[in-house]
């Protein structure tokens, strides 16, 4: 248990560098997610879209994960998000203070980073 702890430890403090555009076909739609909590009934409203290539969104994105690439931090824990961009077997999720992203690595492991940012860099994701 207390060697689990320790790698734990060590494994998130650790800052990693990640090419996010080498998990992401960049000829391909990534999928939408947005998640929005309805503070008096409790209940998540959930909006799906896709985000096209060579759109403008598109683009901030892809230019934000190119822009981003330092910093992270391997993480085992699980996220809610109030937005998910994701496509085949990448996933990244936009939360309050950071963003976590997954995805399968080219030897099949599943990998899993976090790094706390300043979201509002962000919001065009979540803006109509």
């Amino acid at each position: 248990m207390i060697r689990v702890l320790i790698f734990s430890l060590f494994a998130t403090s650790c800052s990693s560098q990640i090419q996010i555009t080498d998990h992401i076909d960049l000829g391909r739609p990534l999928n939408l997610t947005i998640n929005t909590l309805d503070k008096e009934t409790g209940l998540t409203t959930v909006k799906q879209s896709e985000i096209m290539p060579q759109s403008e969104k598109y683009e901030k994105f892809i230019d934000w994960c190119r822009d981003n690439d330092t910093g992270w931090s391997a993480s085992f824990e699980s996220f809610n998000s109030k937005a998910s961009v994701s496509q085949n077997n990448f996933r990244f999720l936009l939360l309050t203070n950071g963003v976590v992203v997954g995805f399968t690595d080219k030897n099949g492991n599943q990998k899993q980073f976090t790094k706390t940012t300043n979201t509002d860099d962000l919001a065009f994701l979540t803006n109509e």
